[in-house]
């Protein structure tokens, strides 16, 4: 037999944890209730569980196909536009033992979570640039005619849009696959 006091608290706990919060997109918001609330995390705090700048480069490194020239390696990422606490972030990856003009391939994130990459094909001289919490731009550099390996001059910029249910690239991409020109 269930008690009186039982009877009349337990709806009293479930109301409140009803009102006290709503689901929306699987994710759980504060409702106001007259009550104190705790504070809602905050956004420049990762959520629990997501990989640091290293971790995450290991996992694109270890996630993404490796290249005809060599697997793929966190050592010498660049780390700086990852930021799990973001909607889209990237790290560029390069391959073992990389110079200048070696392929690179940028690994994106979705709140630190691995999505893939920005195109199948790698490039050289790849460098990313935050527009918003979900879109980065990536400037392809290439060598044109005459251009040192080290110091290429040709640009191609695509921008890379997280939405919802895709990722969507708009802009342009190196020619001839950001080779060095024959000849």
């Amino acid at each position: 037999m269930t008690s009186r006091t039982h009877m009349t608290h337990h709806p009293r706990i479930l109301a409140a944890a009803a009102a006290t919060f709503l689901v929306v997109g699987g994710a759980a918001a504060p409702v106001a209730t007259g009550e104190a609330q705790p504070p809602l995390p905050s956004a420049t705090v990762p959520a629990p569980g997501a990989p640091s700048a290293e971790e995450a480069a290991q996992i694109a490194a270890e996630r993404t196909p490796d290249t005809a020239v060599g697997p793929w390696t966190a050592d010498g990422a660049d780390t700086t536009s990852y930021d799990p606490r973001l909607a889209l972030s990237a790290i560029v990856l390069n391959v073992e033992g990389a110079t200048a003009s070696s392929p690179q391939q940028m690994a994106l994130f979705d709140h630190g979570v691995y999505v893939g990459t920005t195109v199948p094909e790698s490039y050289p001289y790849q460098q990313v640039t935050r527009i918003a919490d979900n879109i980065v731009q990536v400037d392809y550099r290439f060598l044109l005619p005459g251009d040192p390996h080290a110091d290429p001059s040709g640009t191609a910029t695509s921008h890379y849009v997280l939405y919802p249910q895709h990722i969507e690239r708009t802009g342009a991409l190196p020619p001839g696959g950001g080779m060095p020109p024959v000849g």
